[in-house]
C-alpha cells in the first residue's frame, strides 16, 4: 500500500479515537447537569414553612406544608438559605400548585391560571405542574426538511465534475424578551419569551452547492497529477447566519443580521505516486 495512503488511514483513526472520546465526553457532561438530574430524580432541597412563593406572591393557607417525599410536594429548587444550588429551566418548580395571591391586584390561581403583576406566568392551583414545559420546543438544530443531492461526472480526457447541493428549511430561534426575567425567583436570569414558545420561529431557508471540476495527468507508469478548481457556494445565495431576535426594536423579529461568505474558489494541485 502506498504510504500516502497508509497515512490517511493513521489520520482517520486518530481522528476516530477522539470523536469517540469527546462523545463519551458530552454523554458524561449532560449525565452530570445538575438541572436535569435534579428536574428527573426529584431530589432537590425543599423549603418548609414558607407562606410566599420566591416571586412573593402569598400562600393562602397556613395549612399548606411544602415539606415531605414524593412527587405530590411543592418544591423550589434552591437550598436551604434560599440561595440557587441549580441552574435549572426557565420555571424550576415541580409539584402540586398551591394557592397564592397577586399581592398589587389580589388576584388568586383558585379558580384558573392568571399573569401576574409582574408579568410572571400563574399556573392554576391544586393542579400537578411541571415548569421545564416553559422550555419545551423544538431543538436549536432541528430542521424540518432537507435535500441533499450529491454525485460524481467523469468525462473524455480524464475530466471530472462533482458536486454536492443541500437545500433546507431554516432552524428554529426563540424570541429574547425586553428585559431578562426569573420566573420561579431562584436567582437565574432568562431572556427566552416563554410566552410565544422556545424555538417558536424558523429563519429563512438555506440553500448551497459546492462543486469541483478536476483534470488528472499521468506522471509515467504509477504516478498522477491532478488539478483542482473547487467553487464554494457556488450560486452565490445570501444565506443567512443569523437573525433579529429582540422584539420592540427598529428591526423586525426575524430579520436577517448576518450572512454566510459568498461564492469563494479556490486552485489545488494533487500528485499521488
Amino acid at each position: 500500500m502506498p504510504r500516502y495512503r497508509c497515512a490517511i488511514v493513521s489520520v482517520a483513526l486518530a481522528t476516530g479515537r477522539r470523536l469517540l472520546s469527546g462523545a463519551v465526553a458530552v454523554l458524561l457532561a449532560l449525565h452530570c447537569i445538575p438541572g436535569l438530574t435534579c428536574l428527573k430524580a426529584q431530589t432537590s432541597s425543599v423549603i418548609e414553612g414558607a407562606l410566599t412563593d420566591p416571586q412573593g406572591m402569598v400562600i393562602v393557607g397556613a395549612d399548606i406544608s411544602l415539606s415531605g417525599s414524593g412527587m405530590g410536594e411543592t418544591r423550589f429548587l434552591s437550598d436551604s438559605s434560599g440561595s440557587l444550588s441549580v441552574k435549572g429551566p426557565t420555571d424550576s418548580f415541580v409539584g402540586m400548585v398551591p394557592v397564592v395571591k397577586d399581592p398589587v391586584s389580589g388576584q388568586t390561581n383558585a379558580n384558573g391560571p392568571f399573569t401576574a403583576s409582574n408579568g410572571n406566568p400563574v399556573p392554576q392551583a391544586g393542579r400537578l405542574y411541571n415548569g421545564a414545559n416553559l422550555d419545551r420546543g423544538p431543538s436549536d438544530l432541528a430542521v424540518n426538511h432537507t435535500l441533499l443531492l450529491d454525485g460524481i461526472v467523469r468525462l473524455p480526457w480524464r475530466f471530472e465534475a462533482s458536486g454536492i447541493f443541500r437545500a433546507q428549511s431554516g432552524f428554529h430561534f426563540s424570541a429574547a424578551l425586553p428585559t431578562l426575567v426569573d420566573v420561579d425567583g431562584d436567582g437565574v436570569l432568562n431572556g427566552v419569551d416563554f410566552r410565544s414558545g422556545r424555538n417558536a420561529f424558523v429563519g429563512p431557508a438555506y440553500a448551497n452547492l459546492d462543486a469541483r471540476f478536476s483534470k488528472r495527468f499521468p506522471i509515467r507508469e504509477t504516478g498522477r497529477v491532478q488539478v483542482l478548481f473547487e467553487f464554494f457556494n457556488l450560486l452565490n445565495r445570501a444565506n443567512t447566519a443569523a437573525v433579529e431576535q429582540l422584539q420592540n426594536v427598529s428591526t423586525p423579529l426575524g430579520t436577517p443580521l448576518q450572512r454566510l461568505p459568498e461564492r469563494e474558489g479556490q486552485v489545488g494541485v494533487r500528485i499521488e505516486f
